[in-house]
């Protein structure tokens, strides 16, 4: 009478796990990704270059003192595909226009 009782208990233990992670799935854990944008004014959201779309940013402290100014931040995405995560931050250096005297063509 013991043995049929513990195989049943083995048997329920061992299929307990799988039970659990059935009904919570994992958080997939990837690998961040890089998006050129825009930065807001007050730094909680992003909007991408290439197709507009508008990410909340999980920590708008990364952000701060590049308001409104157009980068290349490279983060984790969360679960929704709504918010990001801000690991690095690119900015683009203000480019020249015009004449420069530096230039070649100048040069004697």
């Amino acid at each position: 009478m013991k043995l049929p009782a513990l195989i049943s208990l083995v048997a329920f233990l061992s299929a307990a796990p799988i039970w659990a992670q059935s009904g919570h799935p994992q958080k997939v854990v990837k690998k961040p990704v890089s998006i050129s944008g825009e930065v807001s004014s007050d730094g909680r959201t992003f909007t991408a270059d290439s197709d507009s779309k508008i990410w909340q940013v999980s920590n708008p402290d990364a952000l701060r003192g590049i308001y409104g100014r157009h980068v290349t931040i490279r983060g984790n995405v969360n679960s929704a595909k709504t918010g990001i995560e801000v690991l690095t931050v690119k900015t683009f250096g203000d480019e020249r226009t015009g004449i420069k005297l530096d230039d070649a063509a100048f040069r004697r």
